[in-house]
C-alpha cells in the first residue's frame, strides 16, 4: 500500500499530514473537500482513503457512502468528532476504521499499515 488519498478542508492539518506521510513513502494526492475528492479517486484509484467527516460542500458519511459503492479501499475516517454515533454512522456508511483528532502520527502510520 503506497498510494493514498486524503480528503481534509483543513489546509495545515492537510498540508503537514501530507509531508509527513510522503516522509514514510507513501505518494499522497489532496482534496480539500468532498467533490474533489470523488473526483480525484475516480482519476486514480488509492490504495487507502483518509476522510474528515466535516467537509464544507458535503457530509464525509455521503463521500464514504459513493467511495464503498465503487470500491472495496480501505477508508480510515480521520475526524474531531468523537460521539460515538458519529463512529457507527462511519461505519455503517462503509469506513475500515475511524481515528480521532488529535491523533498520534505514530498510530496512524501503524494503522496504514
Amino acid at each position: 500500500m503506497n498510494s493514498l488519498l486524503f480528503i481534509e478542508d483543513d489546509d495545515g492539518i492537510r498540508v503537514a499530514l501530507t509531508l509527513a506521510l510522503e516522509d514514510e513513502g507513501y505518494e499522497v494526492v489532496e482534496a480539500p473537500d468532498g467533490r474533489a475528492g470523488l473526483a480525484a479517486f475516480a482519476e486514480k484509484e488509492p490504495d487507502l482513503v483518509l476522510l474528515d467527516l466535516r467537509l464544507p460542500d458535503m457530509s464525509g458519511f455521503d463521500v464514504c457512502r459513493q467511495l464503498r459503492s465503487r470500491s472495496l479501499v480501505p477508508i480510515i475516517i480521520v475526524t474531531a468528532q468523537t460521539d460515538p454515533y458519529d463512529l457507527v454512522a462511519g461505519l455503517e456508511a462503509g469506513a475500515d476504521d475511524f481515528l480521532s483528532k488529535p491523533f498520534s502520527f505514530v498510530v496512524l502510520v501503524a494503522r496504514l499499515h
